[in-house]
């Protein structure tokens, strides 16, 4: 038989051994790609972010403003608090301009504030002890709703997993073992210990001051819902 023939002949075989090994090799990229994801931790900057700072008032903090300083500190080293102590109305600030925008998330006198948008995002993972309380924010007269509805967010879960020692591009805010995030920050300034990896999509380490984490499937959730971009998600390195 000529040569060419055989080799003609063996070609099909060949091609599919060649098909079945591409398919080994996608299938095996695709689980290195999962398992490298799930091992994934992320830092938001949000409670830095200048941009995210309304020029706002809320009941709370016109009516009895120590009541409010004392919440915000507790709330913003991720202890649980009552309904009670958030704002049920928010509208602008003196000095604001025309029909106000509010965006899907802001900071409301140290209050964090999450449009319905985001809030559905949330409440379709372990969010733990975390809670939205409804809020209404309304134009200038203080009697016109804005279209969407919003909540206070209350990161109540606690982690401690970031590790000071491993993350010296962190600023001191206490003491060396107590830090902030710098205010531009980058992937990997922050290490955390694996225990991370475990429990809760959203929480608060107290040792790391101004930052709050998610994990990498709310991250991802955050990103495909449109809304990542106010967050200011960096990935911390898990040891």
């Amino acid at each position: 038989m000529h040569p060419n023939v055989c080799a003609c002949r063996a070609a099909p075989g060949m091609l599919q051994r060649w098909a079945q090994l591409v398919l080994l090799i996608d299938h095996l990229l695709t689980a290195w790609e999962e398992r490298i994801m799930s091992g994934l931790v992320w830092v938001s900057g949000a409670m830095m972010d200048e941009r995210l700072k309304l020029n706002v008032k809320s009941d709370i903090v016109v009516n009895d403003v120590d009541r409010a300083v004392a919440g915000i500190r507790r709330m913003t080293v991720g202890e649980r608090l009552s309904e009670d102590c958030f704002p049920r109305q928010i509208w602008p600030g003196k000095g604001a301009k025309g029909r106000v925008t509010y965006p899907d998330f802001f900071d409301s006198n140290g209050y964090w504030i999450v449009s319905d948008k985001v809030a559905g995002v949330f409440q379709k993972f372990d969010i733990g002890n975390a809670s939205l309380y409804p809020v209404e924010i309304l134009q200038k007269d203080r009697r016109t709703l804005v279209g969407a509805t919003y909540h206070s967010l209350n990161i109540c879960n606690q982690k401690q997993v970031f590790i000071a020692t491993e993350s010296p591009d962190t600023r001191p805010f206490l003491s060396e073992e107590e830090r902030t995030l710098k205010f531009v920050h980058k992937d990997y300034d922050v290490a955390v210990s694996n225990a991370a990896l475990d429990g809760v999509d959203i929480w608060i380490d107290p040792k790391l001051h101004r930052a709050f984490f998610v994990s990498d499937p709310l991250a991802r959730a955050l990103k495909a819902g449109g809304v990542a971009r106010y967050f200011g998600l960096r990935r911390c390195r898990v040891l």
